[in-house]
Formats: C-alpha cells, structure tokens, sequence
C-alpha cells in the first residue's frame, strides 16, 4: 500500500463502511441504517442486532482487505478489546479504528 494521509485512508474507510451498509441493506429486509459518521452501532440507539453487526463488520474487513491488500482484524483484535470505550461505537469510531489498524500495518 502506498503512503497515504490519514485523512484520506480514512474517508476511504468510510465509504467502504457505507458500500457494506448498502450491500447489508440489500440482504437484511427494513434495515435503515444512516450513513453519516455519528451513527450509533453499538448500544440502545442502534438499529443493529449482534449479528448483524457481526456481518458488517466482516464485510467490511473483507472489502479493507480486497482494497487495501491487507487483512485486518476489528472484532476479535486485541487493541479494541483493550480500549475503555469500544471502537465499534459508532460508524466514524470504526473508521478511525480500522485507519489506524492501516497505518500501524504500513509502519510497522
């Protein structure tokens, strides 16, 4: 992967959340999920169960890794299980989540 700004890798980011929420919507009946960053996936207000998050979040690492060519891990990662607050939380905490997986991958 090429060098990119942060910024950049996460607007990517974002917009692969939001084509895995499109691709989603399409197998899930009534699914209306907002796609703007402050839209809750975790807790009350969100409109996800647990599996269905489970399934955007493996959607998600998969078309990070067929973009990116790098696989990745957000669920079962050891640095999102060590957070105080859950880096599943909402869309944009996930972006930024998944941007510095990127990143530490590129760097290290």
């Amino acid at each position: 992967m090429q060098k990119k700004n942060e910024l950049d890798i996460q607007r990517q980011i974002l917009e692969i959340i939001y084509r895995s929420i499109d691709d989603l919507g399409e197998e899930v009946q009534n699914l209306k999920i907002e796609k703007k960053p402050e839209t809750a996936l975790l807790g009350r207000s969100s409109v996800l169960d647990s599996l269905t998050l489970v399934n955007l979040i493996v959607a998600v690492e998969q078309a990070v890794e067929d973009e990116f060519g790098m696989p990745i891990t957000a669920i079962a990662n050891e640095k999102a299980m060590s957070q105080e607050y859950s880096p599943l939380r909402t869309i944009g905490t996930l972006s930024e989540f998944i941007t510095s997986i990127l990143i530490e991958l590129t760097e290290g």
